[in-house]
């Protein structure tokens, strides 16, 4: 393909020239331990953001949630981001030869193939939600992701549809990548066996007051060996084949960020039916640009505004009539404006309101238009109120939806959580999940 190495050798070029020197992707042992330096009350007061969109505690925070960062990836391994994900409590991923892999779930809610009930986020805005059933063709997020810019993923289990909306149903996963000052200028390179290779460079710079930091990374494999037994008795035989391209960078100056994703992931898949399996194909590509900007107010009140879009195109090759190959092409593009405000009404009392407007359209071109092209659009305005009395805090909010040629639903969020002491408390909690009528 070479188109793809084109590009690949690009962005390889501008990524190194991005620092004077490449070294070694060897994390030091101080590095990779401090995690578990910390005592169970300062694991507490590791800050997080995502359960109420403001800095807090984990122990503080709404939520059920997991902290899992970059040295934690260094140590226990992972090719790519499934398999990361696959070692946090509560997530399961679920692959098949059908669809390639590109299932999650949360909590042991079923897994389908409609894989819309996990909300994937970068820096807080969403990655995976498109329009097509709400994201049914994320390959390229859990195969495509480069993980040396990652600093950390925070998991929320539990819905999270007050702040985020449609598809945060049982989980909410927030990508959050490093700044200028934690990241490194690496190079890693890994072979394997089934002829497997890749390669992760990643650098940073400061350039006229921006901090820029990117990463790039390549995946190719032959695969290990599928062999099954159809109904009739013949052996099937093929290659799990697997060739994943992508590149992440972000852009930060004051209160101006901007954020920019390409990936590409390009499986094996097994079609046809029991009686006669056929070699399939998925090719999935998304794109993702974001661009926010932050002023801070006064008496501690802030106001932040995001306008982004992840646009995608899915090429599912499957098997039609008589076994002649068929094409399905997916394309899908999805923009999106929120505003947000948060401050302290006193000093026991915060309040976050914010909304958002999202615009969906998408086709399913020929040669199989399995569906009519789509345009739609809603709207969405949520709030949070947190009161604190002494070691107690209590938590309302909730969020109204509307979708276009539907009724509008509210979806709401209690909380009450009390520390015992700096090491015990009790988190009680109570939200409800939307999501949209695709």
């Amino acid at each position: 393909m070479p188109t793809r190495q084109y590009l690949y050798l690009v962005l390889a070029v501008l990524v190194s020239l991005m620092s004077p020197a490449v070294p070694a992707a060897f994390e030091s042992e101080n590095q990779t331990s401090d995690v578990f330096r910390l005592s169970i009350a300062e694991l507490l007061r590791v800050e997080v953001i995502t359960a109420s969109k403001s800095i807090e505690s984990r122990w503080q925070s709404p939520g059920i949630l997991t902290v899992y960062t970059a040295e934690e990836i260094a140590l226990f391994g992972g090719r790519d981001m499934g398999e990361v994900l696959a070692k946090i409590p509560g997530l399961e991923t679920f692959d098949s030869l059908h669809t390639g892999r590109h299932r999650l779930t949360i909590r042991a809610d079923q897994p389908r193939i409609n894989n819309n009930h996990v909300l994937m986020l970068l820096n807080g805005t969403p990655l995976n939600r498109e329009s097509y059933t709400g994201g049914i063709w994320t390959q390229a997020m859990l195969l495509a992701i480069p993980l040396p810019i990652i600093a950390r993923i925070e998991v929320v289990r539990g819905p999270g549809s007050v702040l985020y909306g449609t598809n945060a149903f049982s989980g909410v996963i927030n990508i959050i990548t490093k700044e200028v000052v934690d990241a490194a200028d690496t190079v890693s390179v890994g072979v394997g066996n089934h002829d497997t290779r890749s390669i992760d460079l990643a650098g940073s710079a400061v350039i006229h007051d921006f901090d820029l930091v990117g990463s790039l990374s390549y995946y190719d494999s032959d695969g290990w060996p599928f062999r099954t037994v159809a109904t009739t008795g013949s052996v099937f035989r093929d290659d799990a084949r697997s060739e994943n391209l992508s590149f992440m960078g972000t852009l930060r100056r004051g209160g101006f960020y901007a954020a920019g994703y390409w990936g590409e992931a390009d499986q094996f898949t097994i079609r046809g039916s029991e009686v006669e399996p056929v070699a399939g194909r998925t090719v999935n590509e998304k794109y993702f640009l974001d661009f926010g900007y932050e002023h801070k107010l006064t008496n501690g009140w802030r106001i932040k505004t995001n306008v982004s879009h992840v646009g995608g195109r899915t090429d599912h090759h499957v098997v039609g009539t008589g076994n002649n190959p068929l094409l399905v092409i997916y394309k899908t593009n999805d923009s999106r404006f929120e505003l947000t405000t948060l401050g302290p009404l006193s000093e026991r009392l915060k309040l976050l309101v914010g909304g958002t407007v999202e615009w969906l359209s998408g086709t399913v071109p020929p040669p199989a238009v399995t569906v009519p092209d789509w345009s739609d659009q809603w709207w969405s305005l949520y709030g949070q109120l947190d009161f604190q009395i002494g070691d107690t805090s209590f938590i309302a909010g909730g969020q109204y939806n509307k979708t276009e040629d539907a009724s509008g639903s509210f979806v709401p969020r209690l909380g009450v959580i009390h520390h015992f002491t700096t090491k015990t408390g009790i988190k009680v909690l109570f939200s409800r999940a939307f999501r949209s009528p695709y």
